[in-house]
């Protein structure tokens, strides 16, 4: 066992039993996930990779029950512009017995210590604002930001109704929608709906690997994870290929009726190299299917200089104010090799899209 909790007191979910136990224990204490999701998320991603799950044990009482757990999963990844693998820190839970006794720690430098020991370069995530000091100040992390969340309304009484003491004013005003002026689609250009993750998207992913140097690979065998195997979920993407047939945007996005409405999700624009106009006609596209489907508000992640980020301001995305966020979240990692990844973003830093959202 790597330093940090006692063997006697902990165990790795390495056998079927044990999924089962901390899928039970994750079902009890942990919210709204299905196990098939939790199945999905901790054994099938596509990595060659165990999950590091550990649980806390209370090995003082006969039936050993599970006082707390650590969850990463690991992803092929890209740092400094190298394709490896890293861990994304997902699921912290502790028994409310148990709480207050600093086991989420101990789990966690075990966890740590595992990945580092097996070769894998970082663990990042997203702590909210009551587990963010223990991630910075005790385990490590490094901050990169707040998670960058824009915002595009759709429909304007929406914003209206969410507003305290005129709210009800929204109702009469909930036919109002926000202008969307439709992008011109050059000639050679082929707009389609919902097309499957075939080849092509390897060739997208090949043009697109060169314009971050952090972040998750978002090849065919992940978009097919990610998004067409998810459990739960439903996600369409716009398509623009060129006279040849090769993909050279797409955005993917999904509907959920979330927030006192029904929100747009762009889970990610994906261009060719140098192809922005492109990747704008695509998410231009994408929102018109959703103002069709009578969204009223479309959020996104995006650090400021992504290769990307000109597609959203060419159509009407803004940094989404404070009082306005569903969730305070900070954005940050720990580095298990050297030299660790710029904390930037941008061609020579991080990128991070909804893909690394486990909410959506």
């Amino acid at each position: 066992m790597a330093r940090g909790i006692a063997v006697s007191d902990s165990k790795w979910v390495n056998s079927a039993t044990d999924f089962q136990e901390f899928v039970a224990f994750f079902s009890e204490f942990g919210g709204h996930r299905t196990a098939r999701h939790i199945e999905w998320q901790y054994l099938e991603p596509p990595v060659d990779t165990q999950a590091k799950v550990l649980l806390a044990i209370d090995s003082a009482l006969p039936a050993r029950p599970i006082k707390a757990v650590y969850a990463s999963f690991s992803s092929r990844f890209m740092v400094n512009g190298k394709t490896t693998v890293a861990a994304q820190s997902l699921d912290t839970l502790t028994a409310p017995a148990y709480r207050g006794k600093g086991l989420f720690f101990e789990l966690a430098k075990s966890v740590n210590a595992e990945l580092e020991r097996s070769g894998q370069a970082l663990i990042y995530g997203f702590p909210n604002a009551q587990s963010g000091p223990g991630f910075y100040s005790k385990l490590g992390w490094q901050q990169v930001g707040t998670v960058p969340f824009l915002w595009r309304p759709m429909n304007l009484g929406y914003l209206v109704r969410r507003v305290p003491k005129v709210g009800s004013l929204g109702k009469a005003l909930n036919w109002l929608r926000a202008p969307l002026w439709r992008k011109r689609v050059q000639p050679g250009w082929t707009v389609n709906h919902d097309a499957p993750f075939d080849l092509r998207f390897d060739a997208l992913w090949q043009s697109l690997r060169s314009s971050y140097a952090t972040g998750l690979v978002r090849d065919r065998r992940y978009l097919q994870w990610r998004l067409a195997d998810k459990p739960g979920f439903e996600y369409r993407n716009v398509t623009l290929s060129n006279a040849s047939g090769e993909i050279v945007a797409c955005c993917i996005y999904s509907i959920q009726a979330k927030h006192e409405g029904r929100v747009g999700y762009v889970m990610d624009v994906l261009i060719r190299r140098n192809e922005t106009e492109a990747g704008t006609v695509a998410l231009n596209a994408a929102l018109a299917a959703m103002n069709a489907a009578a969204v009223d508000l479309v959020l996104a992640w995006n650090l400021p200089d992504s290769f990307n980020t000109a597609c959203y301001q060419a159509n009407g995305f803004w940094k989404l104010p404070d009082a306005m966020r569903p969730i305070h979240l900070s954005f940050g990692f720990r580095p298990f090799a050297e030299p660790g990844p710029s904390s930037s973003s941008g061609a020579d830093g991080w990128y991070i899209s909804y893909f690394d959202s486990d909410t959506v």
